[in-house]
């Protein structure tokens, strides 16, 4: 990605291997706050181009597969809608989608994740995140809600399955070349709390494993 800053008195071109508005405005307020302390743009403009990615965060998984997978932490319907709004201009195919909801918290947000997901991408995965002590069942169908109210189908746009592991293998088993995945809500995190319990789980990792077998 390349963009434009003008800041006061200057104005120069900025280069990233980061992709979207959100890593933009980012690296902005990167670059302002090491001017306020007293570093230059052209100091600054180096590690800004060498950055490759930041972990779960819009990471892509290159095992050298024919269409794009992206890790990112987005776990609120702002964070998820802005992401789906990054990759939608980038995908040739179909847009297929991993994501779930944390348990215990902000109940009301599951639904207005599922509407997003089922208008913006093409194909939904719904699973779980960190379920705690509330019953993954229960947090699916309150995602599921909010995709049905959107003119969700089951089996034609999108399906439930509470195994994140499964869930992710079936997303990118399903990819053809020029489609893209988006694995959503844990970026980096490779622990789920699980009924209790802390299972490692790293999507990034789970990802490559499955794409090495699909190749």
């Amino acid at each position: 990605m390349t963009f434009e800053l003008q800041s006061f008195d200057s104005k120069f071109n900025v280069s990233t291997n980061l992709i979207g508005i959100p890593n933009a405005y980012n690296i902005m307020a990167a670059l302002l706050c090491g001017k306020v302390f007293g570093l230059t743009y052209e100091q600054m403009k180096g590690a800004v181009e060498d950055l490759k990615y930041i972990p779960g965060r819009f990471e892509r998984i290159d095992a050298g597969q024919k269409f794009p997978v992206i890790v990112d932490f987005a776990h609120s319907p702002d964070s998820l809608m802005k992401l789906l709004e990054t990759v939608r201009p980038l995908t040739k195919g179909k847009l297929i989608l991993v994501f779930g909801c944390p348990g215990e918290r902000d109940r009301a947000k599951r639904p207005v994740m599922g509407d997003i997901a089922i208008k913006m991408a093409d194909f939904t995965f719904i699973t779980t995140d960190d379920p705690h002590g509330e019953s993954p069942e229960r947090i699916i169908a309150e995602i599921e809600a909010g995709v049905v109210g959107a003119g969700g189908e089951s089996g034609k746009n999108y399906r439930k399955m509470e195994d994140r592991r499964s869930s992710i293998e079936q997303a990118i088993n399903m990819a053809q070349p020029g489609d893209l995945v988006v694995i959503a809500g844990r970026g980096h995190e490779r622990f789920q709390d699980y009924k209790g319990a802390k299972v490692q789980i790293d999507d990034r990792e789970v990802a490559r494993e499955v794409l090495g077998k699909k190749r």
